[in-house]
């Protein structure tokens, strides 16, 4: 369980440092978006990935921004073929059922987290994620806080 936070995290934090700097004169409200890949949860695969980061609010008496982060299956031809290739392997054919998005009926690989970083520095005050993983009639959801405590 420690490997999957450390690989969630670290994969959250380069993307995060990636876009950091876009962050520091960001409109609120408007979404910055990139592409990526995202570790597997049922394989050693890769999958193509869309994420989105937005900021949401800014504190001046603390000197903090709250930034939104989304991150999930990229839904295009690209991601459809890794995700069904990979679903081949388990076992999962097409006449299991296509969800609306073309990926596997009830597949879900989503991260949501909000942020709050000193304006300053770009130092984490909070971190709060959400992992979505599903497939199939299998769930599972996770969710952690990291606060900083003192300064």
């Amino acid at each position: 369980m420690v490997e999957k936070i450390n690989a969630m995290a670290k994969n959250m934090s380069s993307s995060m440092q990636a876009q950091r700097s876009a962050m520091a004169t960001q409109t609120i409200g408007k979404k910055i978006t990139y592409e990526d890949n995202l570790p597997s949860p049922w394989s050693s695969d890769v999958i193509p990935s869309r994420g989105s980061f937005e900021l949401v609010g800014e504190d001046t008496r603390a000197g903090t921004i709250t930034i939104r982060w989304q991150q999930g299956i990229d839904p295009s031809i690209k991601g459809r073929e890794a995700v069904w290739k990979m679903a081949g392997a388990l076992g999962i054919s097409r006449s299991s059922g296509t969800g609306a998005d073309g990926l596997p009926k009830g597949m879900v690989l989503k991260d949501e987290a909000t942020v709050v970083l000193e304006r300053m520095t770009g130092l984490p005050v909070k971190l709060d994620h959400r992992r979505d993983v599903a497939l199939g009639t299998a769930a599972s959801s996770n969710h952690w806080v990291f606060e900083r405590v003192g300064k």
